[in-house]
């Protein structure tokens, strides 16, 4: 049964508009953008500043509020927010709705000069999470700012690329070339994501620019593979020493003017002076002002390459004896020295006891021991000797008392094995023979057949060795020669002519090959086919204006040296056979002569090698032959 009541309505009519007002009170009290609509890609932009930017006389116990155009939120403070110049005490910053604040500590020392607070990429809205790039809040302790500025490009020096943890750019009014290792600088900016940095507002004088990435954080280049960049020669900033030919009297197109320089992908070379409108300017290199200070008048521009000197410090990383007859040691650098390895052993071994295989930086050595009565022992006592610098950079030598054991692995016979004489035949161990031939791609006109053993070889019988081009059921002896590569313990090289689209057979019987402990190898017979010219690119590449030495690089998108040339003088360099694609051409300028990039050193004052890349990508298609003209200019 179902009883029916009547709802009175006008009892709740009371209600509803308070239930209104909380919803009006819940929606005003969210920060947030509408739904819908195109999204917001605009950074904040500054309302107001008290005390306003560009104070002069400014009191350092005051407070500083930068009101914005909505609400903000600030990211990696401690790493990008910089005082210039540094103060010993580190200031905060907070928000505060749509105001960030910043407070100086009580124990704060400034000097009477311009200070320039950069935020660097620290601010961003609070919803979208848009950066507001480069903010600078400017005052002086001084009745005027200072006019002074530095600007440019800090890049690498092996490959003209920023930094991506981006480094500090600092100038010293103090020269002498001991001062980065010992003082604080006097000024100091970061770069941005491109290399591009900004130190403004600094006092007219003498600096010295030196950049850094500062490992341990405390402004000083104390750590021996820090990266760093330093200038040639002493800067300059007085009034003299400005050209005269662009002098701007409107204020706005002075700090436009700057705004282009700092975006601009080519370097500048000279300074720019900029005349304000109004007001005298004390000593020619400041403008006063009663209360603001009037924009940037002078610019001056550079460009710094930062590197890491080589630091040497060797050491032994690992040690091993992967086979019976081999002895590993792993450095982490290449050695000043020879490296000597020594028996500690009842047996006297022979004079020669082992044939060594260094890697092409000697920091990866093999010794492969050649006396038996050494390699047959499954424990080997050696001394290794090997250079090493003490303090005063003076070489001496290590030694190393090493056990070198070697565990050999149980054979389990096979199944079926019904006589010694069989299970003697299976464990006869033949000689492991490799080859740079890839059934699934074709084999490249340019190259060679290389036959690698795992081992040093002693000697192969050439004439055994045969290549035979197939047609059909037939085969055609082809012309080879075999003979060692110098470079190597373990390969053979087998030269000659391919012809394209071409099938080859290469035979080579057993017991041709011959390692250094006796070891032959089983039959090889490989079949391949060559591939089509048609397939390949070739690039001609012109380089003028070659003043010295210089190392003329083909190189992949990932720069993987794909080729690379010597050239002392202006001519043309034919790089065939290539895989058609995108490549770059990189060329360094190689000062000592020694074929390869060298880096610099700061306290000898030697910059590193100065490296030019192609204005232009290298784009290679099949069948084509193309020309590039490189004019160089340095």
């Amino acid at each position: 049964m179902f009883v029916s009541k009547s709802v009175d309505l006008k009892r709740f009519l009371h209600i509803i508009p308070i239930l209104l007002l909380i919803l009006a009170a819940y929606a005003c009290a969210k920060i947030g953008s509408p739904y819908g609509g195109p999204k917001d890609e605009t950074p904040p932009t500054l309302v107001s500043a008290k005390p306003p930017e560009n104070t002069v006389n400014f009191e350092p116990k005051k407070k500083i509020v930068l009101q914005f155009d909505e609400y903000v939120q600030l990211k990696d403070i401690l790493q990008e927010l910089i005082i210039s110049p540094p103060l010993e005490d580190r200031i905060s910053a907070t928000i505060k709705g749509k105001s960030v604040l910043i407070e100086f500590p009580d124990e704060a020392v400034f000097d009477s000069t311009t200070y320039t607070i950069s935020f660097g990429n620290a601010i961003s809205d609070f919803n979208e999470g848009n950066v507001l790039e480069n903010y600078q809040y400017v005052f002086s302790l001084k009745d005027y700012i200072d006019t002074m500025n530095v600007e440019g490009t800090l890049v690498s020096a092996f490959d003209l690329k920023p930094d991506e943890d981006r480094m500090l750019v600092m100038l010293y009014s103090k020269l002498e070339d001991s001062i980065p290792l010992l003082e604080k600088p006097n000024y100091i900016a970061r770069t941005d994501k491109t290399g591009k940095f900004s130190i403004n507002r600094i006092e007219t004088g003498n600096y010295r620019i030196f950049a850094l990435k500062d490992g341990n954080l405390n402004n000083l280049y104390d750590l021996p593979n820090e990266n760093i960049a330093f200038g040639d020669s002493i800067i300059e900033l007085t009034p003299e020493k400005f050209r005269q030919d662009m002098i701007i009297q409107d204020s706005a197109l002075a700090d436009s003017l700057a705004s282009q320089l700092h975006a601009a992908d080519e370097p500048v070379s000279d300074s720019i002076l900029s005349v304000p409108e109004t007001g005298d300017s004390p000593a020619g290199d400041t403008t006063a002002v009663d209360s603001v200070a009037a924009p940037v008048h002078y610019i001056f521009r550079t460009e710094l390459f930062f590197f890491a000197k080589d630091v040497y410090n060797q050491y032994l990383t690992d040690y091993e004896r992967p086979r019976r007859e081999l002895l590993s040691f792993t450095f982490n650098e290449e050695p000043l020295d020879s490296v000597d390895l020594y028996t500690v052993s009842q047996f006297p071994a022979q004079d020669e006891w082992y044939l060594l295989d260094a890697s092409p930086k000697q920091d990866s050595l093999k010794f492969w021991i050649t006396d038996s009565t050494l390699y047959r022992r499954d424990s080997l006592k050696v001394e290794l000797y090997y250079p090493l610098l003490d303090s005063l950079g003076s070489t001496y030598f290590m030694s190393d008392t090493l056990q070198m054991n070697f565990r050999e692995i149980e054979k389990t016979p096979s199944r079926g094995s019904k006589d010694t004489d069989a299970a003697e035949k299976e464990s006869q161990v033949s000689l492991t023979v490799r080859n740079n031939i890839t059934k699934s791609n074709a084999f490249d006109l340019n190259r060679k057949i290389i036959l690698s053993s795992e081992t040093p070889l002693a000697d192969f019988i050439a004439d055994s060795m045969s290549l035979f081009r197939k047609q059909d059921t037939l085969e055609f002896p082809v012309p080879i020669k075999c003979y060692r590569d110098t470079t190597s313990l373990y390969d053979i090289v087998v030269d000659f002519k391919p012809e394209e689209k071409t099938t080859y057979r290469f035979f080579a019987p057993d017991q041709v090959i011959r390692d250094i402990y006796g070891t032959l190898n089983d039959t090889l017979d490989i079949h391949f086919q060559t591939q089509s010219v048609d397939a390949y690119s070739t690039l001609l590449v012109t380089v003028n204006g070659v003043r010295e030495p210089v190392i003329l690089q083909l190189m992949s998108p990932k720069e993987e040296v794909r080729n690379e040339r010597y050239l002392d003088q202006n001519g043309t360099e034919r790089f065939e056979y290539l895989p058609p694609g995108k490549y770059m051409l990189k060329l360094i300028i190689d000062r000592n002569g020694n074929r390869k990039w060298d880096t610099g050193d700061y306290l000898l004052k030697v910059q590193p090698e100065k490296v030019l890349f192609f204005d232009q990508p290298v784009d290679l298609r099949a069948n084509w032959e193309i020309e590039y003209v490189w004019d160089l200019k340095y």
